[in-house]
C-alpha cells in the first residue's frame, strides 16, 4: 500500500500572503488542523497547524523569554518569537520546512516519516504541487478494514492449533519449546513457562487475533531472570474471554 492508495486527494490548501485569521477561519470551519501552504505558483513552500498559533499576543500566551538566551544568542532570538505571536500573514509564522511524500511512497515510510518527524500529515506532491494529503487518520482507515473480530470466523480446533504453531514458529520471542498448547471447541488452553510478562502477553496477543478461537485458558508460569517462579501477574487472569 502506498500514499496514492490513501491519500486525500481534495486538499485546501492557502496562499502564503493570506492572513492569519483566513487560515484560522478554514482549520475551524472544515474541522482540519493544519494546511498547507502554497505560493502564487501553487508550488508547496510550507505549512501551518493549530500548533503555529497557540503562542499569540491575542491570547497572551506568549513564551517568556529568559534573560540568558538573550544573552547567549542575541536579539534576534526574541525578534524571531517576536515575529511568530504578532506576525498578521501566514508566511511569517508557517513551518518552511515541510516534510512532503510522492505518491508511490510506501505505507511503512510514510508511518516512519509521521514518528521521526512528529507530524501528523504529509503533504503529496508533483512537481512541487500539492496533489493529496496523508494524515494520520487516512492512515488508519484502511486499518479498520483489515482489523476484524476473530469470533466473526469459525475454525476447527486442529486448524486453530496449527495456525498458532505456524504464526509462533514465525517469532523471535516465541516460547514454543518451553509450553504446550492444547485446543478444544475453541477454548485455547496454555500450560508450561516463559521468561517474562512481556512474552506472555505477546502470546495472549497472537492467539486472540486467530480466527476461531472462543477463550485462552492460561495456566503460564512466568519465570524472572533470577529464576523465580510467578504464577500470575495482577494485569492477568487465568482465564481470558474473547
Amino acid at each position: 500500500m502506498k500514499a496514492s492508495d490513501v491519500m486525500t486527494r481534495t486538499v485546501i490548501t492557502i496562499d502564503e500572503q493570506a492572513p492569519i485569521a483566513e487560515a484560522l477561519h478554514l482549520m475551524l470551519g472544515k474541522a482540519i488542523s493544519g494546511l498547507p501552504v502554497v505560493d502564487c505558483n501553487g508550488q508547496l513552500v510550507g505549512i501551518i497547524t493549530e500548533g503555529d498559533l497557540l503562542r499569540r499576543a491575542e491570547l497572551a500566551t506568549e513564551r517568556h523569554i529568559a534573560w540568558w538566551k538573550n544573552l547567549l544568542f542575541g536579539p534576534w532570538f526574541s525578534a524571531q518569537e517576536y515575529v511568530r505571536t504578532h506576525a498578521r500573514s501566514v508566511a511569517s509564522v508557517m513551518a518552511r520546512e515541510t516534510l512532503c511524500i510522492a505518491e508511490d511512497t510506501p505505507l511503512s515510510m510514510i508511518v516512519r516519516m509521521m514518528e521521526q518527524g512528529h507530524v501528523k500529515r504529509l503533504p503529496v506532491t508533483k512537481d512541487g504541487k500539492v496533489i493529496g494529503i496523508v494524515s494520520r487518520r487516512d492512515v488508519l482507515r484502511p486499518l479498520s478494514s483489515v482489523v476484524g473480530d476473530p469470533l466473526a470466523g469459525s475454525a476447527s480446533d486442529a486448524r486453530i492449533l496449527q495456525q498458532i504453531e505456524r504464526d509462533l514458529a514465525a517469532q523471535p520471542w516465541s516460547p514454543r519449546h518451553n509450553i504446550s498448547i492444547t485446543v478444544n471447541d475453541g477454548v485455547v488452553a496454555l500450560t508450561g513457562t516463559v521468561s517474562g510478562y512481556e512474552q506472555r502477553e505477546a502470546l495472549q496477543v497472537l492467539i486472540e487475533d486467530i480466527a476461531g478461537v472462543r477463550k485462552i485458558r492460561d495456566q503460564l508460569l512466568v519465570v524472572d531472570p533470577g529464576n523465580r517462579v510467578f504464577a500470575q501477574h495482577p494485569r492477568h487472569q487465568s482465564d481470558a474471554v474473547l
